[in-house]
């Protein structure tokens, strides 16, 4: 492995070490965050679609994002994958 993808695994086994270890609360703070980002931008509050990604894990949620898009008459559009 070079030390260029070392580092970047490293750098990546750092994140999701620190994500994992979030509180329910501290998610709860980061979802939120996420969207108040998402909806201080005039691009998507100005937009009538928006692509948008659906969080897994541990990640912050978008669920919160991805229903205020909705119901703000934004459309959230994001891309699916099929197993084969």
């Amino acid at each position: 492995m070079s030390g260029g993808n070392s580092a970047k695994v490293a750098l990546r086994d750092q994140v999701l070490t620190a994500r994992n270890r979030l509180s329910l609360a501290e998610r709860a703070e980061a979802t939120q965050g996420l969207s108040d980002q998402v909806f201080s931008t005039p691009e998507v509050v100005t937009a009538a679609t928006v692509a948008a990604y659906v969080s897994v894990g541990s990640e912050p949620g978008t669920a919160v994002t991805l229903s205020n898009l909705w119901h703000s008459g934004i459309m959230p559009v994001s891309p699916c994958s099929s197993s084969r």
